[in-house]
Formats: structure tokens, C-alpha cells, sequence
């Protein structure tokens, strides 16, 4: 099985989100080549992980600045977009940030 990186990047009104589908073969990579793409450093980025249940095993990273404001990639980096089932998402948390919830709201969903 191949290992997969999918990229989400919120926008700060969560209206939308890039779908990145990374084949790198580690996560430095895909970070570096992130924060090529947006000129900035790549200490400057924070990525958080965690796993949906889709059926293969994707990883899931959520960027944004270290000071705590979301960016957006403007350019998509990644092989293609992909698509996938919002009611196979189960509740994945960071701290107090739910995912579920931000995927739901990007989609216009309470």
C-alpha cells in the first residue's frame, strides 16, 4: 500500500479548501515543499496529523502559521485533487479544534 499525504489548507473564513494529494516519501519533503511554495520558511509552518477512515490509509496534515493564523496555497503543488466521502469522516481533534466541525462549515454545513 502506498503511503498518501493529503494536505488541507483553510482559508481563515473556512469558505473553502485545496485539496492536495502529496505522493512524497516523507512528510520533510512535502513541508519544504510547501514552504517553497509559499516563500516563507519552513519553521514557520505547523502541521498536525491524523487519520480518516477512508479506505486506504491517508494522512491527514492541517497548516497554518506558527502564529496561529490559517494560509492558503495558491498554487496547487500536489499530483491531482481528490474527492471523498464527508460522511465516512469520523471526529478527529486537535486541543480544542474539532476537524469534523471545520470540514463541515467549509462545506456550508452547521
Amino acid at each position: 500500500m502506498i503511503d498518501v499525504t493529503v494536505t488541507f489548507v483553510f482559508l481563515p473564513t473556512y469558505e473553502r479548501m485545496i485539496f492536495m494529494l502529496r505522493l512524497e516519501s516523507t512528510m520533510a519533503n512535502a513541508m519544504n515543499a510547501v514552504a517553497a511554495k509559499l516563500g516563507r520558511d519552513v519553521r514557520e509552518l505547523q502541521f498536525f496529523f491524523g487519520k480518516f477512515p477512508l479506505e486506504k490509509d491517508y494522512m491527514v496534515a492541517v497548516m497554518g502559521l506558527r502564529d496561529g493564523d490559517i494560509i492558503e496555497v495558491f498554487e496547487h503543488i500536489s499530483a491531482k485533487e481528490i474527492k471523498f466521502d464527508w460522511n465516512s469522516v469520523e471526529e478527529i481533534r486537535f486541543g480544542d479544534t474539532s476537524i469534523f466541525q471545520v470540514l463541515r462549515k467549509s462545506k456550508g454545513e452547521q
